[in-house]
């Protein structure tokens, strides 16, 4: 299907490709056109947007990609929305039989020439326990070893770095961990912070909503860097529960430094978040502005519901390049019902520059194996804009990101049995624009949502792919002087089922959104060719299953 829009100069090509082999229900709102440029806007709450940067030397960015793949069907609807609402549960945090409790600000001491005073904490190098002392002039005993810890509010807690020796600090505990202080580390150099990990072998893991850990690089004055802030590691054996903030961001300077990585895992239990986690790149002035880290939280014999404020934007820069946007994986199962609840926001947009390119954005998946996968939030992972023209190289907008959600079956890890996954809903805003750029704006980005598994023992149909409160698909190529961005491509298939070695039909696909996937203006010259979609129904090969 050819479209024609304006004179010779400015094409517009739209192809839709619908395929209907078995029997479902589908409605297209195909885009219309109004006073915005023929744009068609939506008045739904929820809205995605993965459009190519505008240039005005060079080329607009291509259009992104949107596909969604179910065996239970696909329904998208202007209307409605998705509760991923939680509670935290009430738990007692067993500490041992000698637990550590800090309540005054302290910096705990490593390799002390002589035993400290009795009831005084210690560290040895290379020895992730730590020792309180007794007393006795015998350093390092058995019975000395801190079960658990417990950092009460209003205690600053400073941490040596006790492994390497002198890179990172690694703390080791039989049972819980409970923070309502501050906890931070010393520096790995001048400006780059120590990483810090600490593991509740046995026992739960709470950071307090006034508890926090601070592990930002330092903030420099040009030439010197920003200072990379420090990775961390939180692992428990039973419940993890986080309401206070942690900062791992890297620090401002000639180049910055870049975001610290994270993860946070429980072993055998669930992770309840409710709080702001932050890992920005810094910002550079002649140098580039600092990268994003990778952030995990993993349950993978649990479930995870959060309500966080992700932040893992790329650092900003004058002169180089912006730092690219970091990545967040959060991961429920495979071992058990992993059911997840995501509200909040995710920021990792790539870093702007002012005379180079900006950063790529960056990327957020989301698993949920074996239960229901509810998602409430606003997510950002836009390119960076290369505000102008620089002096030297290809200065282009960043690319926009990525967002994949995946809800497949499980196996249990007491039955052996195969656990059904629950519906995949989504609701909330999603924007992969990429960058836009004076020789180059990026391409818009992508996102998946796949619900391909099934269960065996679970009679047909599966369970569906919901996106609600989605009134409109913005996939649009950028503007560019030398040529218009191509549209983007968006396709949602729905497979059939297996039950029992039998093929069963699919779940039907209704689709009431408006898709746009226009081609970007050329200016003077060529505008791009408009995106592909297509729906598809796979056939079913039992034709007696209902």
């Amino acid at each position: 299907m050819l479209f024609n829009k304006g004179s010779s100069m400015k094409r517009l090509h739209v192809s839709i490709c619908l395929l209907f082999i078995s029997s479902f229900f589908i409605l297209l709102s195909t885009p219309g056109c109004d006073d915005d440029g023929g744009k068609k806007k939506s008045s739904a709450r929820s809205s995605f947007s993965a459009q190519g940067g505008d240039s005005t030397i060079l080329g607009g960015g291509d259009g992104g990609q949107m596909s969604i793949v179910s065996t239970g069907g696909i329904k998208i609807t202007p209307g409605g929305s998705v509760n991923a609402s939680f509670s935290f549960p009430s738990v007692d945090p067993g500490m041992g039989e000698n637990s550590l409790v800090i309540s005054a600000d302290t910096s705990i001491t490593l390799d002390p020439a002589v035993e400290p005073v009795a009831g005084t904490p210690y560290l040895v190098t290379d020895d992730q326990n730590i020792y309180i002392s007794d007393g006795d002039g015998v350093m390092t005993e058995s019975e000395e070893i801190a079960t658990g810890l417990e950092i009460r509010a209003g205690a600053d807690v400073l941490l040596p770095l006790n492994m390497g020796p002198g890179t990172s600090c690694s703390l080791m505990f039989h049972d819980s961990v409970v923070i309502s202080g501050t906890v931070s580390t010393d520096y790995a150099s001048a400006i780059n912070r120590g990483p810090l990990s600490i593991q509740a072998q046995y026992g739960y893991f709470l950071l307090g909503r006034r508890g926090s850990i601070n592990l930002t690089g330092v903030t420099s004055v040009p030439p010197i860097n920003g200072g990379g802030g420090g990775n961390m590691q939180i692992v428990a054996g039973a419940d993890v529960l986080i309401q206070g903030d942690i900062d791992c961001s890297g620090g401002s300077g000639a180049a910055g430094g870049s975001g610290g990585s994270m993860i946070i895992q429980s072993q055998y239990k669930s992770i309840y978040i409710s709080s702001t986690i932050e890992a920005d790149g810094g910002e550079g002035t002649t140098g580039a502005g600092g990268a994003a880290p990778p952030v995990n939280v993993i349950a993978p014999y649990g479930c995870i519901y959060s309500s966080v404020d992700f932040s893992l934007n790329g650092g900003a820069s004058d002169e180089a390049n912006g730092g690219n946007g970091g990545s967040l994986t959060l991961q429920a199962g495979p071992g058990a019902t992993g059911e997840q609840k995501f509200s909040g926001s995710v920021s990792a947009n790539g870093g702007t520059s002012q005379q180079a390119s900006g950063g790529n954005g960056g990327s957020i998946t989301m698993l949920s194996l074996g239960g229901k996968f509810l998602v409430s939030a606003d997510i950002s992972a836009r390119g960076g804009v290369a505000e102008t023209d620089g002096t030297a190289g290809v200065d282009s907008g960043g690319n926009g990101g990525s967002v994949v959600f995946i809800n497949q079956t499980s196996t249990s890890n007491a039955t052996g049995r195969t656990m059904p996954c629950g519906p995949l809903q989504v609701s909330g805003s999603i924007n992969l624009d990429g960058g836009s750029g004076a020789e180059g704006g990026g391409n818009g980005g992508s996102m998946q949502c796949n619900n391909p598994s099934y269960a065996e023992y679970i009679d047909p149909p599966a369970q569906p792919v919901e996106l609600a409160g989605f009134g409109l698909f913005s996939l649009n190529g950028g503007n560019g002087a030398t040529g218009g961005g191509a549209g983007g491509t968006a396709s949602l298939t729905c497979l059939p089922a297996q039950y029992h070695g039998e093929i069963y039909e699919t779940g039907s696909l209704l689709n009431e959104a408006a898709f746009n996937l226009f081609g970007g203006d050329g200016d003077s010259s060529i505008g791009g060719h408009g995106g592909l979609m297509s729906m598809v129904t796979v056939p079913c090969a039992n034709p007696a299953a209902t």
